[in-house]
């Protein structure tokens, strides 16, 4: 699917959680990027069929990809290349949180579900030193959360350019994270399992191959009506769904 009226160079999407909005980054790590955002039309078995009108939810300096909600919430956190950790309350109010451990860095980010016992907190996936890393996340309360300095958790991935990741909490890939590596030619993504307790993957985990020949990806969303994973290729303007 290759949504109209969206420029080129993607970061991330993003549905709702109910499935009836998408959100796409739009101009990816540029100044002027946004979240262009539309409503889904679904057939009767569920599966996407096509996109109402797009319309800017938002800009953010610099916004690369990471695109998620924050558990049982309505704000929104990404990465801000050259920046941080950025979140948007449904309010409106956008803050941004900077950790010196992996400044200058690309990557997504995402909640560990709450089926494991580090639910709710963040893990950051760093491209520049094919790291991961893990925030501890308190509630504010008020639409907002506090991010505390990460520690690190997984180093020296054998990934070249990570760009998102995602958990995989169903189905066959169940207790898995899913990662995007953006390598030219050699695009591809990945899975790493995690413990089916903590939701951590081990210190030395083990890529497994999950899908390539795809073009520069970098961003994954899972579809929460068909659990179907979705791509987006960072400067061809491609949208893909794959059928897990």
């Amino acid at each position: 699917v290759d949504p109209v009226g969206v420029n080129l160079a993607y970061g991330d999407v993003l549905f709702s959680p109910d499935g009836n909005q998408i959100y796409i980054i739009v101009d990816s790590e540029e100044i002027g990027g946004y979240v262009a955002t539309a409503s889904v039309t679904r057939n009767d078995q569920g599966n996407v069929i096509g996109f109402g009108d797009f319309t800017t939810a938002f800009t953010a300096l610099n916004i690369d990809t990471g695109l998620t909600f924050a558990p049982n919430s309505e704000t929104m956190f990404y990465f801000q290349f050259n920046q941080g950790t950025g979140q948007r309350t449904n309010a409106g109010l956008q803050e941004l949180y900077a950790d010196p451990n992996y400044e200058n860095s690309y990557g997504g980010l995402t909640f560990i579900p709450e089926k494991y016992s580090n639910a709710g907190k963040i893990l950051k996936i760093v491209n520049t030193e094919s790291e991961i890393w893990i925030h501890s996340v308190n509630d504010d309360g008020d639409g907002t959360f506090t991010l505390f300095p990460a520690l690190l958790l997984v180093g020296d991935l054998p990934f070249l350019n990570i760009g998102d990741i995602e958990y995989i909490t169903q189905g066959p890939l169940t207790d898995h994270l899913m990662i995007s590596n953006y390598a030219s030619s050699e695009t591809s993504i990945f899975t790493i399992p995690v413990n089916s307790d903590t939701g951590l993957p081990t210190e030395s985990p083990e890529p497994t191959l999950f899908a390539n020949g795809s073009i520069e990806t970098w961003g994954l969303a899972k579809d929460p009506i068909t659990n179907h994973i979705w791509v987006t290729d960072f400067d061809s303007g491609t949208l893909s769904q794959i059928i897990i």
